[in-house]
């Protein structure tokens, strides 16, 4: 089981704070689990991330993708200059990043 204390929640929200996701979603918070969990074992499956937040957070792996998802969106349509260059780095495509390559490029820059 993994613990996350207040301080590691503080510094992995300022990780993601450029990429304009709201703290208020559900999904924001999947995010901050998520890249602990991901901290650990980069090369993870995202299939065991959701599951292992699902399982800390108390819901189900559709439910927990949903909301990443969901979050990755808003922060994408909402986001601002600065944001977008965040998200530039991360995809080249010029699309809005899956979750997995979403949450993996943001881990590996962590390590």
């Amino acid at each position: 089981m993994i613990e996350i204390s207040k301080e590691e929640y503080r510094e992995l929200a300022k990780v993601i704070q450029p990429f304009a996701i709201p703290q208020n979603i559900l999904g924001h918070t999947y995010i901050i689990y998520a890249l602990k969990i991901l901290s650990k074992d980069v090369d993870a499956p995202v299939f065991e991330v959701y599951w292992e937040v699902g399982h800390l957070c108390n819901t189900t792996v559709s439910r927990c993708e949903r909301a990443i998802r969901h979050a990755i969106n808003v922060g994408y349509e909402n986001c601002n200059e600065y944001g977008l260059e965040s998200f530039k780095k991360i995809i080249c495509t010029g699309q809005r990043p899956s979750n997995g390559m979403f949450l993996k490029t943001i881990a590996k820059s962590l390590m």
